[in-house]
């Protein structure tokens, strides 16, 4: 899958419910921009990396897919965005609260 989402110009995930969306993040882990359905989690998990429309809207999903095509500075504003979104799941900084609580239990003992 690495390949598949570095080599792509857009990922579509136009989910009616998402639960989290791991693909997305996926995606845009390797600066590739999502357009996405505006329900659920995923404006919220994808941030400023995404560009969200209503699924039943397949104009206003085409056209959202046709200016991250066409346009080439917009492509690269969504694309920045969606790596500095992605780095909010790393390992790292997921792990940082629970690493950061175990260490205050323990000093308290």
């Amino acid at each position: 899958l690495d390949r598949l989402y570095a080599e792509s110009r857009v990922f579509c995930l136009m989910s009616r419910c998402e639960s989290f969306g791991i693909p997305a993040i996926e995606a845009q882990l390797f600066g590739t921009p999502v357009v996405s359905s505006a329900v659920c989690a995923i404006p919220e998990i994808c941030g400023a990396g995404g560009c969200y429309r209503d699924p039943d809207d397949v104009s206003g999903v085409a056209a959202a897919l046709r200016t991250l095509l066409a346009d080439g500075s917009e492509w690269r504003r969504l694309s920045a965005a969606a790596r500095a979104n992605a780095a909010r799941f790393s390992w790292t900084e997921c792990s940082r609260p629970l690493v950061e609580l175990v260490a205050e239990l323990a000093d308290a003992r």
